[in-house]
């Protein structure tokens, strides 16, 4: 599954059982004010992040 996109409810409804059966957890980089949203996506253009970036409201 590992990047590929979920075409089916099926497929994320298994996802999410997967994330509860072995206690997944987020990795969150950074959280980026919606202005930054440019500084955001140059972190992720060049591979900076561990995780996910947030792009928040």
């Amino acid at each position: 599954m590992l990047g590929t996109t979920m075409d089916s409810h099926q497929e994320f409804k298994e996802m999410l059982e997967l994330v509860n059966k072995y206690r997944i957890k987020l990795v969150l980089d950074q959280i980026f004010p919606h202005s930054e949203t440019a500084d955001a996506m140059k972190r992720l253009e060049d591979s900076e992040q561990f995780g996910k970036i947030e792009i928040s409201r």
